[in-house]
This record gives structure tokens, sequence and C-alpha cells, in this order.
């Protein structure tokens, strides 16, 4: 499936544009910067000026997926906030420029670290400092101000965590009838064990290194948090779950996300980061380990929903980098934290006799 944009098309954005923007517009040219699994992004150009073009894929499968109206009100609450994102410049709904919604937002230079092949190399000492920015800007966007403003719209924080497990574990019904092995007793077990939230605030749902855009000259510098299509108001910890849940560390083994972007010297243990995150916040910790594996289940229902996707040609036409084992892996990692971590411990010590969750077993 392409995804370029046609000289048709591209003139209707002109036209659209240039009533939302002060100077005048030339021609424009488009390339494509990611499409396929998420929203389609371009870059958008006249030659002198530039900005960012996002739209959903022409088939969603899901209700409220790839919601690019909904990251470009969000962008706009946010300014102003101290949270770094690019600028929310215009909006379109109606279908006579694209076939679907779009937005566009200001262009920032920078990086975006997906993987350690394609990064630019970091000292020690900078990929120390990058891991503690990440730290403190996800402190940040929890402490934004939400009541009286228009982020309070977002969501319905009550009953939030049960809304988010019954939301992924349809997900995970729709694809397949035969689900691998421990993820319906991950579901089980996640009801069982539900810790009761105890702050309510913004949450992006979607953060982890890959959506943060650093400095090319001071890498360790933020630029913007990208991609807030699935922000809500909620459970904070989900976010630090999911960071904690992708998160590498020196030394460690790649994972399906990352796929090594944080395994270089210099960046921060998992365990380090989440220290710095709780002495920011002012958090605690205590059932973090719950939201890991909250988000791990989460990220394995992704990455086959990816997979669904794109054996059903709905997504890219690129060749896919999702195996089977990638879903695997993320399972087995969650089962792996149930059997040692110690808030499943003392929740298992509520149960019956000889029912243990450390026996669960990985594949």
């Amino acid at each position: 499936m392409s995804f370029q944009l046609t000289a048709t098309q591209l003139s209707r954005i002109r036209d659209f544009l240039a009533r939302h923007v002060p100077k005048p517009i030339g021609p424009l040219r488009a390339a494509i910067l990611s499409g396929g699994r998420s929203n389609i992004t371009y870059k958008i150009s006249d030659g002198s000026s530039s900005w960012v073009l996002r739209r959903r894929p022409a088939t969603v499968t899901a209700a409220g997926e790839h919601d690019v109206l909904r990251e470009f009100r969000v962008l706009r609450a946010l300014a102003g906030t101290g949270v770094p994102t690019p600028r929310a410049v215009a909006a379109c709904q109606a279908p006579g420029v694209l076939s679907v919604p779009f937005t566009v937002l200001e262009h920032l230079d920078g990086v975006v670290r997906v993987a350690n092949d394609t990064a630019p190399r970091l000292s020690a000492e900078a990929a120390c400092r990058l891991s503690l920015t990440v730290a403190d800007v996800l402190a940040r966007i929890h402490h934004v101000r939400v009541i009286g403003t228009d982020l309070a719209a977002l969501g319905r924080p009550g009953g939030f965590l049960g809304r988010q497990l019954d939301r992924w574990e349809a997900l995970a019904r729709g694809q397949e009838t035969t689900w691998p092995p421990g993820l319906e007793t991950l579901f089980t077990l996640l009801r069982i064990t539900c810790p009761r939230t105890h702050t309510v605030g913004l949450v992006h749902g979607d953060f982890h290194l890959g959506n943060l855009m650093f400095d090319e000259l001071l890498p360790d510098r933020l630029v913007a948090v990208l991609d807030w299509e699935m922000a809500t108001i909620g459970d904070p910890l989900t976010d630090v779950g999911l960071l904690a849940a992708t998160w590498e560390g020196h030394g460690q083994a790649p994972n399906p996300v990352l796929r090594g972007a944080s395994t270089g010297p210099g960046f921060a243990a998992t365990a380090e980061l989440l220290h710095h995150y709780a002495a920011a916040s002012g958090t605690s910790l205590d059932a973090v380990d719950w939201y890991i594996v909250f988000a791990k289940v989460k990220i394995a229902v992704l990455l086959r929903q990816i997979r669904w996707r794109e054996a059903r040609q709905l997504g890219s036409s690129v060749v896919s980098t999702v195996s089977a084992a990638d879903s695997s892996h993320m399972i087995n990692e969650a089962l792996r934290l149930v059997g040692t971590s110690q808030f499943f411990g003392r929740r298992q010590g509520s149960r019956r006799k000889g029912s243990s969750w450390s026996s669960l077993k990985t594949t």
C-alpha cells in the first residue's frame, strides 16, 4: 500500500495550510518520515519553510486508534506548560483535502533514538544525562495541571485500570482465537492483583525512548515529546510501567521495542531510572511491578496486532520486522517478573496455600 501524496493532494494541502500560516506558501514537496504501523507522518516543505503532516492510515481496526485530532488537542493544551512538544499549527477533518483527518505540526530538527545501529553514538556521560532527562520529563508531564484546563476532557479517571485491562484483553481476543502460552494467565493475574490508583493525572499513553526527540549537537538535551494520540487522564504509573518495560540499560539484551537503543555505555539501569523518577515526582513506586507487567502484556498484544494487520495488508507494504518470538519474549519477561517480584509475592500471601504464582512457566 502506497502512502505517497499526489500532486493534487499536495495542492489541496497547500491551499488549506495557507489559511493557517501568516506568510505565502510555495508549491509543496513531501517525504514520508514514518508509516504503516502508526499514524503516517510526512515532512512537507515549500523550500523555505517546513512542517510535519500527520494522518491516520486509511484502515483503522479499533475505535480510538490513530486519533491525530486528539493528539492535536493535547498539543494545543500543553502549550506553555513547560513540556517540550511540537507546536500545533492546523487540523483538518474535511474529507475534501485528504480522504482522512490530518494535522499539521511544527517541524523540529533532532534525533529520535530508535536503534543502536542508526542513532549517533553517545559518550557514557551523555547517555547517563539523557537517561535522567527521560525520567525528569516524565515527572514533568505528570505534574501538568489538568483540572480547569482543556486536558480535563481527555478521559474519565474513575475505574481507569479496569477499563485499560478490558480494552487490551478485548484487543487480544480480537486478533486470534488461540492465545500464546501465558497470556491469559497474565490477564487473570493482573485483574486479581490490580492496585488502587492513588494519583490521577495526565498520561502520555506511549512514553518510551523512541517517542522522544533529542538535540543532534547536544544529545542529552530533549527537544520534544512526540506521539500524543493515546494521551488521557488516568493513572500516571501506567506511563512509568511502559518506560520501565521498554528501557534496556547498559549491557542488557535488546528488547523488541527499542532494539538496543538504550544498551550503550552510560545508559542508566532500569532501577536507577525508576529511582530518579520517584525522587523527581514524589511518587511511591511500591506497586510499580504490576504496571511493568501490564506494560509488557500490552506490548505483546500490540506486537501481535502489528503482525495480524500486516498479514492482512492493512499496514505498510514494507516487510515486517516483528516476529512471533518478539511477542513471546515480552510474555515470558512478564512471567519472570511475576515470579520474582515482592509486590506479587505479597499479594500471593492472601491466596490459598499451594496456589503459587512463582510456578508460572515461561516458554
